[in-house]
């Protein structure tokens, strides 16, 4: 099954980037040093994710219980250095079938999503949003704080915007607001319709009503897209413990894992779980038990063909960190984006090639956007073997002026000769991709 492109994103000054575009699909690796910039496109991401969950500006900044997605650094270390805005946009494209008379027509939205936070006097962090649909051949721009103000005085409802808070986070009002006169429209026109009244001076009500309709239904796009952004950084640490029965997904940290296999073993996908743990492991894994202690908390035990079975309290490091990577695939609603940061972590490099393949069978199955961020060879070789270097990215970052580019491997001359006489790892080693980008660059 092939994937399309559902989405990009565009960042301008935003850490050590001065401009990005970034399209993934399906399995999307991105390649890059420690320090190249990796984790700062990560960041824009769970930015956009932490929006989408309802958080406020300086609450992205470090972890909480009630926010355990990590933004590193602080909310002025965001800037890049010497720059006042930073500007991300995320676009993306939707189906939608909209009722017609006897039948029903689809139709294509293209909504894109702007942020731009700009600093002023003192700390204060100013937030603008602007909101761009194409749909049916009609173009709509809001800037969306005034917008929810203009449409907030016609429709008589009370703001509660605050600062630090995202529009498309305020508007359940609004909602509210728009089915009633909606409601109140429709009757209206059908008690005049009725008495042979005329509409003329009904326009520009409907008008409004018309556009706060295209508002909210990109404002609900948007926050159902930001939604689908998911991450698993596991720390295993964090999930050797006794787990709270109903507490059924899988945490960011991998934390909740025993509670998440219980679920799923619940809805009958058990067989899904051993069979990958199996081929990784090369241990064959027969069954998922639990062991529950005083308090009804459970934790989960591998059990072997041999009849030994291993708690996740003392499995390795290794172990919980590809379990926890299986049962976010297994978890992840279709059509999802999903981050894996470092997939090489902890992993014997005779696995990374299972865990990749993992991986891409999981994003065609349930078209995912699966991007890997990695500094190991053992991913590029899997890509190259798989022949998919268009979906392979290099981050690497500028001496000169300290600035991190993405690029293409595929757009690398000569690559797949250069990587069939050479050791990958001794190019990896002597820094040969950045040197081919820079030299392709300087031409």
């Amino acid at each position: 099954m092939k994937n399309t492109k559902k989405f990009s994103i565009k960042l301008r000054n935003l850490k050590s980037f001065r401009t990005l575009e970034f399209s993934p699909q399906g399995l999307t690796v991105i390649i890059g040093a420690n320090a190249s910039g990796k984790s700062n496109l990560l960041d824009s991401f769970k930015i956009l994710s932490s929006i989408g969950k309802d958080r406020n500006l300086r609450s992205l900044f470090g972890s909480s219980e009630h926010n355990p997605i990590k933004i590193r650094g602080s909310l002025p270390q965001l800037f890049r250095r010497g720059s006042k805005k930073v500007t991300i946009s995320i676009s993306f494209k939707e189906k939608f079938l909209l009722p017609r008379r006897n039948a029903t027509q689809e139709t294509l939205n293209s909504t894109t999503y702007t942020i731009t936070l700009s600093t002023s006097v003192g700390s204060e962090i100013n937030i603008d949003e602007v909101i761009e649909v194409r749909s049916s051949g009609k173009k709509y721009k809001f800037n969306a704080r005034d917008s929810y103000t203009k449409f907030s005085e016609i429709f008589n409802v009370k703001t509660d915007l605050h600062s630090g808070q995202f529009v498309i986070q305020r508007t359940s009002k609004l909602n509210r607001a728009f089915i009633e006169s909606a409601n109140q429209m429709a009757q209206e026109i059908e008690k005049r319709v009725k008495s042979n009244e005329p509409l003329n001076d009904l326009g520009p009500r409907l008008e409004s009503i018309s556009n706060l309709g295209v508002f909210l239904f990109s404002v609900n796009a948007i926050n159902d897209k930001l939604n689908q952004i998911n991450f698993i950084e596991p720390e295993p640490n964090k999930m050797r413990s006794y787990d709270s029965l109903g507490e059924d997904q899988i945490s960011f940290d991998g934390s909740k894992i025993s509670s998440a296999l219980y679920s799923i073993c619940a809805l009958g996908q058990e067989g899904t779980i051993l069979s990958w743990a199996s081929r990784i492991s090369n241990c064959e894994f027969t069954k998922i038990e639990f062991d529950e202690d005083i308090n009804g908390d459970i934790i989960a035990l591998l059990r072997e063909g041999s009849g030994v079975s291993t708690p996740l309290s003392s499995a390795s490091d290794g172990t919980l960190r590809f379990l926890a990577i299986l049962v976010k695939l297994v978890q992840v609603a279709e059509n999802s984006i999903l981050f894996i940061e470092e997939i090489e972590n902890g992993i014997h490099p005779s696995r990374v090639f299972t865990i990749m393949e993992m991986i891409r069978e999981f994003s065609e199955s349930k078209k995912l956007t699966c991007c890997v961020t990695t500094h190991s060879p053992v991913s590029l070789l899997y890509m190259l073997k798989i022949n998919d270097l268009k979906n392979t990215e290099i981050i690497y970052k500028d001496d000169k002026s300290g600035e991190s580019k993405i690029y293409s491997v595929n757009e690398i001359e000569n690559l797949r000769n250069i990587l069939s006489n050479n050791s990958i790892t001794e190019i990896f080693l002597d820094g040969w991709l950045e040197d081919a980008i820079y030299f392709s660059e300087s031409k």
